[in-house]
């Protein structure tokens, strides 16, 4: 894809293209990577409804002869909602289709202007079939072209992702209260969508820290995508509101304590950091305690909230529930987990076998401490969250000699999807953070050949950095995530998420011939 920059260099979209917005309406929030952002016209009380949420985060919102006026902001926002199954009216402007030679020229502007994100809201089911079969396809034609466009701009830093929301009256959503007591029922989050959960996607999407989040789809369905059976037969489901939402920033976890485990370096030491800097106390796991220490003690002074250290090798059988128990008697109750514990060794035929240690930390430590902390909060109805770091290898096989890795991974992310449904009605959330390659000392310590023939199938052209993964993950811990359980999201650069195809052409960027072709 041309226009790539060499394997390493961060991207333009991951750095401020402005000053954020003055009185910062959501505290602790991740930055805005713009104080401005562009709405597609065109989008009727969906549109207005989304200029709302918007104006909610602080941003200013350009459309017509105001973003013609203002010049091109760094963000861009597109909306498509006409699902008739949600009550939508299919003849409303917000569904017809996208404007595509408006989108192409936007992205091509914020290429020349070194990044920026593009988003689009919509209200299309995936693969659900039952529908009108021409609107099915001109939606799913829109969303593929919408990860062409992904694929051909993440190289100039433009980051482009999809918000995909289920059943949303504050976006022209209409159904009987009969019909939407049947819908719910089907879902694991048993409420609709709402602004505030909208908010938390843009906000997440929006934000200079999630750079290299590219062509992925954030599933504010409530679950509907897991195809949930419902039990007890038809009736009225009461819809519930959002927890936690009144009480401060949503993006706060002040009065949470998180166990964090694979502390010591990488990921897990900075998830913990972005986790206390959201007001968490945290327990810090690991089996170095020395690392640890340096950790808590790096939260402590920055005048952090209080940061524990509870040494534990979760190699060991039963570790999980004693892990919990000391963290528990350290910090006080438990109420939210980061799994980032794992390890990575290779499949080589005829070498000592890997794969029982690698199940061990990567997926049965993982089941010991859901298993143990789900039974606890169930007793003393604490709406807890779980966030396991997973990889993109659990949908994808980019490499030989992993496969125990990736199956492991695999059975981490449905695992935690199926657990999700089963404690939903206990507001328990679980959600999987799938990276790629990630700049770790690991990643330094790889063959350069390896590196640079990796990222020549990234579409962003670099690995992620810890403190990216870590700002998906306290999107995914915080209230401002609740309308999320389930989910699997991925930061990958798009490689996991678009799975682009060698560059068999020459070019294949926005500078390309075919770029211009409708």
């Amino acid at each position: 894809m041309s226009g790539r920059r060499a394997p390493g260099v961060p991207s333009a979209a991951a750095r401020p293209a402005g000053d954020p917005p003055a009185g910062d309406p959501q505290p602790l929030a991740p930055r805005p990577l713009t104080r401005a952002v562009t709405l597609a016209p065109g989008g009727g009380p969906a549109g207005d409804a989304v200029a709302a949420v918007l104006r909610s985060l602080g941003l200013e919102v350009l459309g017509g002869p105001a973003a013609r006026a203002a010049g091109p902001a760094p963000a861009h926002c597109a909306v498509r909602i006409g699902n008739r199954w949600f009550g939508a009216r299919p003849s409303a402007p917000q569904a017809r289709p996208l404007d595509r030679p408006a989108l192409r020229a936007a992205a091509r502007r914020l290429c020349e202007a070194g990044g920026g994100r593009m988003v689009l809201l919509t209200d299309a089911c995936g693969p659900a079939l039952g529908g009108d079969p021409e609107t099915a396809a001109s939606h799913a034609a829109d969303l593929h072209w919408w990860n062409e466009l992904a694929a051909r701009v993440a190289g100039r830093g433009v980051a482009v992702n999809t918000v995909r929301v289920g059943y949303a009256p504050f976006l022209g959503h209409r159904l009987s209260p009969e019909q939407e007591a049947d819908l719910l029922r089907c879902q694991a989050v048993r409420r609709p969508v709402e602004p505030a959960d909208l908010a938390g996607a843009l906000g997440l999407l929006l934000s200079e820290r999630a750079g290299n989040i590219v062509g992925e789809t954030v599933p504010l369905d409530g679950g509907l995508d897991r195809a949930v059976v419902p039990f007890g037969g038809t009736g009225r489901t009461r819809p519930r509101s959002a927890p936690g939402r009144a009480a401060g920033s949503p993006w706060s976890l002040h009065g949470r304590r998180v166990l964090v485990t694979g502390a010591s370096s990488g990921i897990g030491a900075a998830c913990a950091l972005r986790l206390a800097a959201a007001g968490a106390q945290t327990v810090l796991a690991a089996r170095r305690t020395g690392p640890l220490e340096t950790l808590a003690a790096r939260i402590r002074d920055g005048s952090g909230p209080p940061a524990h250290v509870v040494p534990a090798d979760l190699a060991e059988p039963g570790a999980g529930p004693a892990l919990v128990a000391r963290a528990e008697e350290r910090a006080g109750a438990v109420d939210g987990l980061v799994h980032a514990a794992g390890v990575l060794e290779l499949d080589r035929p005829g070498s000592p076998p890997a794969w029982q240690r690698m199940y061990r930390i990567n997926l049965f430590s993982l089941v010991e401490l859901a298993d143990e902390l789900a039974g606890r909060w169930t007793r003393r109805r604490v709406p807890g969250v779980i966030v396991p770091i997973g990889s993109v290898s659990a949908q994808i096989t980019p490499v030989p000699q992993v496969q125990n890795y990736g199956a492991g991974k695999a059975a981490v992310a449905w695992y935690s999807s199926h657990l999700a449904t089963t404690l939903a009605r206990h507001r328990i959330r679980i959600n999987t953070v799938l990276p790629a390659g990630v700049r770790t000392p690991m990643e330094e310590a790889a063959d350069p050949a390896f590196v640079e023939a990796s990222m020549r199938r990234v579409p962003s052209g670099r690995f992620s950095t810890p403190e990216e993964v870590a700002e998906l993950v306290a999107y995914l811990a915080a209230p401002v995530s609740d309308g999320l359980t389930g989910a699997q999201l991925r930061i990958c650069g798009g490689v996991g998420t678009l799975r682009p195809l060698p560059e068999l052409l020459p070019g294949s960027g926005p500078d390309d011939e075919t770029w211009r072709l409708p």
